[in-house]
């Protein structure tokens, strides 16, 4: 079984070999699976989870950039402009610095667990 750190790995390996969607996609399963499993949040939505762990989140991984990833991926999986918001028209260097940032979220929310924040 893979671990969350091998999942955080592998989403940064997509993006550093040109695929940033892929990139994406695997960040958003991720976060879905550390909010889920490790600051019990549930919910019948990711957005609801977001929500629901707001008061745990560590500073880095704020519910507002959580929300900016959850977007940002959806607006690639769910290829479904009218149920969520478009892609943001970034240009390359743009969009890159913007996956840099959420693949820091990203780290900063899994390294923030509650559990393992006293270790």
């Amino acid at each position: 079984m893979l671990s969350i750190y091998q999942n955080l790995r592998q989403a940064h390996e997509a993006f550093v070999f040109g695929t940033p969607f892929a990139a994406l996609s695997l960040m958003r399963s991720l976060m879905e699976i550390v909010l889920r499993d490790h600051y019990g949040a549930d919910g019948a939505t990711l957005a609801e989870r977001i929500d629901k762990s707001r008061n745990m989140l560590p500073r880095e991984a704020s519910a507002s950039a959580l929300h900016r990833l959850r977007r940002t991926a959806n607006a690639i999986l769910h290829l479904d402009t009218k149920k969520d918001e478009p892609l943001p028209k970034l240009e390359p260097a743009q969009m890159e610095l913007e996956i840099l940032w959420l693949l820091r979220v990203l780290r900063a929310l899994i390294e923030g667990v509650p559990q393992w924040r006293s270790r």
